[in-house]
């Protein structure tokens, strides 16, 4: 999400100017162990995920800060009873990608397909490494 989008999202909410943003992955999942854990072995490892996001969920409701939540697809299929506690406490969901592919590295048909963009899926896609962008963007760069 282009940082003006974010910021006046914030701003609508009442919150700070400068826009929050959290990556909902496990631990897992981050890029660095790529090389080192294989995706099809996900399915086998301790999740994390919904323990620390419920506690990210609490802090910011202490201090009456919301986000955006760029969350990858292999988690909200798995929780989405969490992915549901996101939205209700009034943040913003945003796709992450679904496996935390790199968006650069898919083919157009096969990112806008795995972020779910279109009617009514997420209005845009964080970047591994980088800032949120609406999906339309990334390939008309």
């Amino acid at each position: 999400m282009p940082e003006s989008t974010a910021a006046s999202t914030a701003q609508r909410r009442g919150g700070s100017s400068t826009p929050s943003r959290i990556d909902v992955e496990d631990y897992f999942q981050v890029s660095a162990f790529a090389p080192y854990i294989a995706r099809s072995t996900w399915d086998e490892l301790p999740c994390r995920v919904e323990q620390n996001v419920d506690r990210i969920l609490e802090l910011l409701a202490e201090r009456g800060v919301h986000a955006t939540f760029f969350t990858l697809g292999w988690i909200a299929e798995r929780y989405p009873q969490m992915v549901q506690r996101i939205v209700s406490g009034g943040h913003e969901l945003a796709s992450h990608g679904y496996a935390h592919d790199r968006a650069t590295a898919l083919e157009p048909g096969l990112f806008f397909c795995r972020c779910g963009a279109g009617e009514g899926g997420p209005r845009g896609h964080r970047r591994n490494g980088g800032p949120g962008l609406p999906c339309a963007e990334l390939f008309h760069r």
